[in-house]
């Protein structure tokens, strides 16, 4: 692996998991992470936006930490729109979405939908660069259904001044299935105008070695679920270890703050363990024996039995 300290890491938009609360308290405990981006903001009905949305990129609930937010659109009134708040909020880099793969947003035509149409990726590249004098990144996949698809995407990115292109170099298809074709993504980076971030599959530092074999001198990182089931892989990556008692510190210190913040955001304790026990779906990765501590959560079924359940993980499945 290339010099530690040369890698730069990003934070992936994960929808339900990488909230506000989450971006703060990982900042706090592990760090070690260049860009937190948000999950996307998007127009919903009556061309209303979820509150859900707008408190995660209220500048208040994000402060002392380096944010991006995200744009998920289908057209350029929709982007407009939502490149204006967050202007107003005081954003100077925005990233747009290109690569959602669920079919409940590429039916709308958003995400990575708009890759089959680079002619509207451009109307709406040139709204940003015309309109805006903010700067703007993106985050694509290599098609919706074909590999072919990027080409002509990356020709039409080439025609502006975009800050970097964050590429999981997967079809929406496939979804998270399959290999990431990295030698695909070497040959965007040879053609592309910006920057490549590689995005998809980054799990381990043999992960990283992997893409580095294949592209020589790559070290942007985009990583979501990667920190999520271990949130010491920053820290690894830019060349820290910490010993088995610090890390169970940090871990505990890490549950102990993200639990307590959602009591505050969320209204009843069945919504509490809800959450939580997703959170732990991932965070289970950390622990010995994964399989046996996500079994311990879900039979938890009031907040005093998850709170026992906790004890118990901490104290017999921690080492």
């Amino acid at each position: 692996m290339d010099n530690p300290s040369t890698h730069q890491i990003y934070l992936a938009p994960l929808q339900g998991f990488t909230d506000f609360i989450y971006r703060r308290t990982q900042a706090e405990i592990f760090g070690h992470i260049d860009n937190y981006f948000c999950p996307y903001i998007s127009v919903g009905k009556q061309q209303q936006i979820r509150n859900s949305q707008l408190k995660d990129v209220l500048p208040e609930n994000n402060q002392g930490i380096h944010v991006v937010p995200q744009v998920l659109f289908s057209d350029g009134n929709e982007f407009r729109e939502l490149c204006k708040l967050l202007e107003g909020f005081g954003y100077r880099e925005i990233n747009l979405n290109l690569g959602c793969p669920y079919p409940m947003v590429t039916n709308r035509g958003r995400g990575s939908a708009l890759l089959q149409k680079p002619e509207t990726i451009g109307e709406i590249l040139d709204i940003a660069f015309s309109e805006f004098q903010l700067n703007f990144s993106v985050k694509l996949r290599s098609g919706l259904e074909s590999e072919d698809e990027i080409f002509p995407v990356i020709e039409t990115i080439n025609r502006f001044p975009v800050s970097e292109v964050i590429y999981h170099p997967r079809i929406a298809r496939q979804m998270y299935k399959g290999e990431v074709n990295i030698t695909l993504f070497q040959k965007i980076k040879e053609i592309s105008k910006s920057p490549l971030v590689f995005n998809g599959d980054i799990l381990s530092e043999n992960d990283i070695q992997k893409v580095q074999g294949l592209v020589a001198g790559q070290t942007q990182w985009m990583i979501g679920r990667g920190v999520l089931k271990d949130p010491f892989l920053p820290l690894i990556l830019k060349g820290e270890n910490p010993d088995p008692g610090k890390r169970r510190e940090m871990l505990f210190a890490f549950h102990e703050k993200i639990i307590a913040a959602y009591a505050v955001k969320l209204e009843g304790s069945s919504h509490l363990l809800q959450k939580m026990q997703a959170f732990w779906e991932y965070f289970s990765e950390s622990f010995t024996n994964p399989h046996k501590v996500f079994k311990l959560i879900k039979k938890a079924g009031t907040i005093e039995k998850y709170e026992m359940a906790v004890k118990t993980i901490f104290t017999g499945y921690c080492s």
